[in-house]
C-alpha cells in the first residue's frame, strides 16, 4: 500500500484504538477486569467426559495428516493439499463429536451451548466483542515485535509461515483455489473445530473439574496460545488475549456460537489485512 492509504489507515486505527480503549476501561472498571461479572453468574453445569477431547483432537491430528498426505500426491501443492486436508478433517471432527455425544446425551454438542437460535442476536455480541479487543491485539503485536527488537540483537520480526507461504503463491495458478481453500478453512472451519475443542471441551471440562470459572479460563488460554503460536513465538501475548476474551465470551454469553463467530471475525479481518498490507506485521493468528 502506498503513503496515503497507509496514513489513512492509520488515522483509522487510531480513532478505532481510542474507542475501544474507552470502552474497555469503562469495562475493566465495571466488571473488576471480568472477575465480579463471572462470580455474578448463575451455575452452568455442562456434561464433558474427557474422552470427548482425547476423540476430538485425536480425529483431527490424524485424518488432517492423512488427507494432507493423500492429496498432496493428487494436486502436486503442498499448501493447497494441507487446506483442503485441514477443512475436510475438522467438518468430519465435528460429526464424530456430535455421534459421540449423542451416545448419551440426546442434545449432542449442542449442549456446549452451540444454539444457532436467535443468530442475529449472536452475531452482534460477537461483533460488539471484536470491535472492543481487535485494536488492543493487533496492538499487543506491534509492541511486543518492537520490544524485542530493541532488547535483542539481530532481532527479525517473525510472520505467519501460512500467511508468508501463501502471499509468495500470488504468480502462481493456483493462487485463487489455495487462497478460497485457505479462506474456508480459516474463517469457516477452523473457528468451529477450535472452539469446539477449546471452550467446548477443554474449559467446559475444567469448569466441571474445579468448580471454577476464572481458573478454567486462564489455563485453556494458555494452551490455546502455545499451540497456536508454535510457529510465531512473538504472538503469544497477543494469541493469550484473544483467547481470555474467548473465554470469558464463553461463560459470559453462555454460547459456544459466540465464540465461534468471534473467531471467524478475528480471522477474517486479520487474513484481510494480511493481504492488503504484505508488509511484515502479519496479524493472523489462528
Amino acid at each position: 500500500m502506498d503513503s496515503a492509504v497507509y496514513s489513512i489507515f492509520g488515522s483509522f486505527y487510531i480513532i478505532w484504538l481510542a474507542a475501544a480503549g474507552f470502552a474497555g476501561i469503562k469495562w475493566a472498571f465495571d466488571t473488576g477486569l471480568g472477575v465480579r461479572a463471572l462470580r455474578k453468574l448463575p451455575p452452568w453445569h455442562r456434561i464433558q467426559p474427557l474422552g470427548s477431547v482425547l476423540l476430538a483432537a485425536g480425529s483431527y491430528i490424524i485424518l488432517a495428516s492423512a488427507f494432507s498426505e493423500g492429496l498432496k500426491v493428487v494436486l502436486e501443492d503442498e499448501m493447497l493439499a494441507q487446506q483442503i486436508g485441514m477443512a475436510s478433517a475438522g467438518m468430519i471432527t465435528i460429526i464424530f463429536l456430535e455421534l459421540y455425544f449423542r451416545s448419551f446425551q440426546s442434545e449432542g454438542i449442542s449442549a456446549l451451548g452451540l444454539d444457532f437460535r436467535n443468530f442475529w442476536g449472536r452475531f452482534k455480541s460477537a461483533g460488539k466483542f471484536i470491535l472492543t479487543v481487535y485494536p488492543f491485539i493487533s496492538l499487543s503485536v506491534v509492541l511486543t515485535t518492537h520490544l524485542l527488537s530493541l532488547l535483542t540483537d539481530n532481532f527479525q520480526p517473525q510472520n505467519h509461515p501460512f500467511i508468508d507461504d501463501l502471499l509468495q503463491k500470488r504468480q502462481d495458478g493456483n493462487f485463487l483455489i489455495a487462497s478460497i481453500a485457505a479462506g474456508v478453512n480459516i474463517v469457516l472451519v477452523a473457528p468451529f473445530v477450535e472452539e469446539t475443542i477449546f471452550r467446548g471441551l477443554v474449559q467446559s471440562g475444567l469448569n466441571s473439574a474445579t468448580g471454577r470459572r476464572g481458573l478454567p479460563i486462564l489455563i485453556t488460554s494458555a494452551i490455546f496460545a502455545v499451540v497456536h503460536g508454535a510457529g510465531v513465538w512473538t504472538h503469544w501475548p497477543a494469541l493469550m488475549l484473544f483467547s481470555l476474551v474467548l473465554g470469558y465470551a464463553y461463560e459470559k454469553k453462555r454460547s459456544l456460537l459466540v465464540c465461534i463467530l468471534l473467531h471467524s471475525m478475528f480471522n477474517f479481518i486479520s487474513l484481510s489485512l494480511s493481504f492488503l498490507s504484505g508488509d511484515l506485521y502479519k496479524l493472523t493468528g489462528g
